[in-house]
């Protein structure tokens, strides 16, 4: 079953990766968004005692946050000048493995404490959020831009 999940992480991986330029990467972050959300909502409705459409969802659920993934990791760096790019690429990337940590402390958690339905309904409300400030926010999607260079060190 891990190989298969990870054969369709690949493949939507390959496809958002060789469209993203067409697409740009706000639309991919916002839509993947969306789809995540859904999905997670509907494991509120799936009975604690029904673990294959349980299985499924989840699995379903995370191959958008893979294709987000490949959105946000041009789109956290682009912005910045060259000089700064890896400094920023390496606060991003150690972000969201704290962001990680940090979840998988709470989740067993809260899962005991508010139970499967309620904890699902509760992620759902809270990316639900995210997707509306991030609607608000209306991040610059740097598709087809110059890269900044301002801020290089000389090389000689």
């Amino acid at each position: 079953m891990s190989v298969a999940v990870n054969i369709i992480y690949t493949i939507a991986v390959l496809v958002a990766t060789l469209s993203l330029d067409r697409f740009g990467r706000r639309a991919y972050i916002l839509v993947s968004w969306a789809a995540a959300t859904v999905l997670t909502l509907a494991l509120a409705f799936v009975d604690e005692g029904n673990v294959v459409l349980m299985f499924a969802l989840i699995t379903l659920s995370t191959i958008p946050i893979q294709i987000m993934a490949v959105a946000l990791f041009p789109m956290s760096v682009e912005p910045f000048p060259t000089l700064y790019r890896a400094t920023a690429q390496g606060l991003s990337s150690a972000s969201g493995k704290i962001g990680g940590f940090i979840a998988s402390l709470v989740f067993p958690v809260a899962l005991a404490g508010l139970g499967w339905t309620s904890l699902s309904i509760a992620l759902a409300v809270l990316m639900a959020a995210g997707l509306v400030v991030g609607l608000l926010l209306k991040f610059p999607d740097p598709r087809g831009a110059e890269l900044r260079h301002e801020g290089t060190a000389s090389t000689g």
